[in-house]
């Protein structure tokens, strides 16, 4: 082999290898673009989870705060309960003194 063949070939070699590094650079420009999309991607994904957090952190607060009405509702019932049994109590009550009223008159009026 003479020298000039042998420049030849190893030109040859380097213009591959040359087109190999352009395809590593162009496949790399390629996951470098893939990874910023994808940095964007999280970024909305980041954002989107914050503003769903704040609607479930609202929500919940909204729930504990019925939940509170309801049990004040439920207190207020109750009361309100109570009353209309302490009503049919003092009425019975009421009913027994009148009728025992009733009898002492009857009895003075027969000494």
């Amino acid at each position: 082999m003479t020298n000039e063949e042998f420049q030849g070939l190893v030109l040859s070699e380097l213009k591959g290898i040359k087109f190999d590094i352009s395809e590593v650079k162009s496949e790399i420009t390629d996951i470098n673009s893939d990874v910023s999309g994808m940095k964007s991607e999280i970024t909305d994904i980041k954002l989107q989870l914050q503003e769903d957090t704040d609607i479930i952190k609202a929500l919940l607060h909204n729930q504990e705060i019925a939940n509170a009405k309801l049990e004040s509702l439920e207190l207020n019932t109750a009361n309100k309960d109570s009353v209309t049994s302490m009503n049919a109590k003092i009425d019975t009550l009421n009913t027994r003194l009148f009728y025992q009223e009733s009898e002492l008159t009857r009895l003075r009026a027969i000494k």
